[in-house]
């Protein structure tokens, strides 16, 4: 942290050091649960991912329903 900085020296009147006071422990494992159970990710994504998100399907549900399969008398002709 010192050398990164130190870079900075000549504005150092200017900057203050923040500490990060939420966790930001967003993964896309998250995103999936919060969307399969119909929860908002607006405050977990800045908009324009979540858009994106929206836009192109992203994170839909990967294993829809499989359509009944015909019974194997049916498939057989029986």
């Amino acid at each position: 942290m010192d050398q990164a900085t130190d870079g900075l020296a000549r504005w150092r009147h200017n900057i203050h050091m923040i500490p990060q006071l939420i966790q930001n422990d967003v993964s896309s494992t998250k995103v999936r649960l919060f969307l399969r159970r119909g929860l908002s990710v607006r405050y977990l994504l800045p908009s324009p991912v979540v858009t994106y998100i929206e836009q192109n399907g992203l994170y839909a549900e990967e294993n829809p329903t499989p359509s009944p399969r015909p019974s194997s008398s049916t498939a057989k002709g029986e």
